[in-house]
């Protein structure tokens, strides 16, 4: 069994102020804190609570050396706030055009501990009442510590808190597809506004892009650095989310039809030659076959409606490149037996 503490706290003849909370401070060498809100009529009860002599603050009241045997209860004779201090902390929560923001809870700290909790008014106002001297800290929720300062508990401190303004919170969102209506992995897509950039991302696998944070306006979407936008007239009410897709235009006709892009062979010396080397020398010979191109040149690589990546060495944003320039992009992955396979089946029924 253990002691348990309670009590009925006044202000005056009135009842006790909304937000205080009774703290129980535990004997040394313990030194740990429990706490209990006040309910509306002023009423607070601790429990569970070891034999010791305790100290007890509620607003501007102590009650030092409360005996405790770790199985009684001890239940106080009423405690009138008006015998304590009179310190009061008070002010108003508003935004920066100076509306009030009602309903905010405000805590009030004294040397770490909680003393006091209250909401803001629909006028945005609160107070704290009857409080001891002592160094305090006033947090808002959301906010943290919006203030600090020492009470003499006798003069008042007005500390007014400044609400920020939600930031804009409109949303792009859409996808970038080839003429089929395939996604475009990789491609950056570029947010105008007024004609200049303001933004820019890079679609994921699925094709998608997504621009957030945006306040109300008027947008366009363009893919290359000096391109055109492929996209007008984007309309964005405040807060609002548009969904918008990116369709890129038929390829045109080009010089080259297929293309078998190797990457560019290490040194003699270096590792990966010899694999650099015999990639080339199978690539070369289908190619001859099949009558198509070769080459380590992304640039030739571009001007061809297909594009066939030999091997894993063609860095991922040369592929992705090729990809927003119109080319139907395949990749042959894996080590010379699983590339020499590839080529065989990719040319099948063409070489003789």
């Amino acid at each position: 069994m253990r002691s348990r503490l309670s009590g009925h706290v006044v202000d005056a003849d009135q009842p006790a102020p909304d937000g205080l909370t009774a703290v129980l401070h535990a004997p040394a060498p313990w030194g740990w804190t429990r706490q209990a809100p006040l309910d509306p009529d002023g009423n607070f009860a601790i429990d569970n609570l070891p034999a010791g002599s305790y100290r007890l603050e509620i607003g501007g009241l102590t009650l030092p050396d409360l005996a405790l045997s770790g199985e009684n209860e001890l239940k106080l004779a009423a405690l009138d706030l008006s015998q304590g201090q009179r310190s009061v902390v008070r002010g108003r929560v508003a935004d920066g055009a100076g509306r009030p923001q009602a309903d905010v809870l405000m805590s009030l700290r004294r040397d770490g501990i909680l003393v006091a909790q209250v909401r803001t008014d629909a006028a945005g106002l609160y107070r704290f009442v009857r409080l001891p001297a002592g160094s305090y800290v006033l947090e808002a929720v959301g906010l943290g510590q919006v203030a600090a300062f020492e009470l003499d508990g006798e003069r008042q401190e007005v500390a007014d808190v400044l609400w920020p303004l939600p930031g804009p919170r409109g949303i792009v969102q859409g996808h970038v597809l080839d003429a089929a209506g395939a996604p475009v992995s990789g491609v950056w897509v570029r947010l105008l506004s007024d004609g200049q950039e303001i933004a820019r991302v890079q679609t994921d696998l699925t094709g998608a892009f997504r621009f957030a944070e945006l306040p109300g306006g008027v947008y366009e979407l363009a893919l290359a650095e000096e391109g055109e936008p492929l996209v007008r007239n984007i309309v964005l009410d405040e807060d609002a989310l548009v969904t918008r897709d990116i369709v890129l235009p038929p390829a045109p006709a080009r010089p080259l039809g297929h293309y078998l892009l190797l990457a560019q062979p290490p040194e003699a010396a270096a590792a990966g030659h010899a694999e650099a080397r015999m990639l080339l020398a199978l690539a070369a010979q289908h190619a001859a076959q099949a009558g198509v191109s070769v080459g380590y040149s992304a640039t030739d690589a571009a001007n061809a409606g297909r594009v066939t990546i030999v091997g894993d060495q063609v860095p991922a944003e040369v592929e992705a490149s090729l990809r927003a320039a119109g080319c139907q992009v395949s990749r042959l992955s894996g080590d010379g037996y699983a590339v020499a396979a590839g080529l065989a089946q990719l040319f099948e029924g063409v070489n003789p």
